[in-house]
């Protein structure tokens, strides 16, 4: 009687998986039609625009390339960041929205701008002195002949040689460019 029961369970799940699929054999043929539709409503419209509104489309998904790509790079210069200054995530937080801010000011790109930061932590700058540090470096690379990164990587050192505070960086990029 046991095999009797057993056989009907079998049955009623073998219906089930047999509905299943026709469900879903019938929605992927529906989404295929509906997907050849939209497919011949776009090529209606490309043929309308002509070859000026394959262009546009062109450089309308090429901006949005090239928008994702500088999101990525900014993510991966900002990993450095994250890897070399040690911080709370509202810390690093203000630092990513510091050095964004920064690249509007300044004609140092968003992702130079993290290399130096990232320089900074891996130099020992303090997390609350990043921002300050970064921006002097920055300054020093457009203002000397010294690139930014030369700067941080030297004054840093003549600062934990001579144990000046982290705070006089910029009195210290001052000093330099007046020399």
């Amino acid at each position: 009687m046991d095999h009797q029961v057993i056989s009907v369970r079998l049955e009623a799940i073998v219906a089930t998986y047999q509905a299943k699929m026709a469900a879903a054999s019938r929605a992927t043929r529906e989404f295929g039609r509906d997907a050849l539709d939209v497919a011949a409503r776009n090529e209606q419209s490309f043929n309308r625009l002509g070859m000026a509104g394959v262009a546009a489309g062109g450089a309308i998904l090429a901006g949005f390339g090239g928008a994702a790509a500088a999101a990525i790079g900014w993510e991966s210069a900002f990993a450095g960041v994250r890897k070399t200054v040690e911080g709370t995530p509202a810390e690093l937080q203000a630092i990513n929205d510091g050095l964004r801010r920064m690249s509007k000011e300044l004609p140092t790109s968003r992702t130079e701008l993290a290399g130096i930061a990232e320089a900074a932590g891996q130099l020992g700058i303090e997390t609350p002195n990043v921002l300050g540090f970064t921006r002097v470096m920055a300054d020093l690379g457009e203002t000397t002949n010294l690139s930014a990164e030369q700067a941080a990587t030297s004054l840093a050192r003549l600062a934990n040689i001579t144990g000046m505070p982290q705070t006089e960086f910029e009195r210290l990029g001052s000093t330099v460019v007046a020399l």
